[in-house]
């Protein structure tokens, strides 16, 4: 499958498993992690609506969140 191309399955569909993804999920590493770990493929998340400093801090729970995962 190409990135970005969804897959609904049917009853008499072959191809790809679906992929499996979660929302809302917290910007927490080890949720992170717990999901990989049962072969979630895809994890997302809603990001408050507002100005700049409102969505800046999401995004650096983000940011700090995904660094821990990886280590980087």
């Amino acid at each position: 499958m190409e990135f970005g191309v969804g897959y609904f399955p049917t009853h008499d569909a072959v191809g790809p498993p679906p992929q499996i993804q979660v929302i809302s999920v917290p910007p927490d590493p080890k949720a992170l992690e717990r999901l990989d770990a049962i072969g979630v493929d895809r994890a997302l998340a809603w990001l408050p609506s507002g100005p700049w400093s409102v969505v800046e801090p999401a995004l650096e729970n983000w940011e700090r969140a995904i660094g821990e995962l990886t280590g980087s």
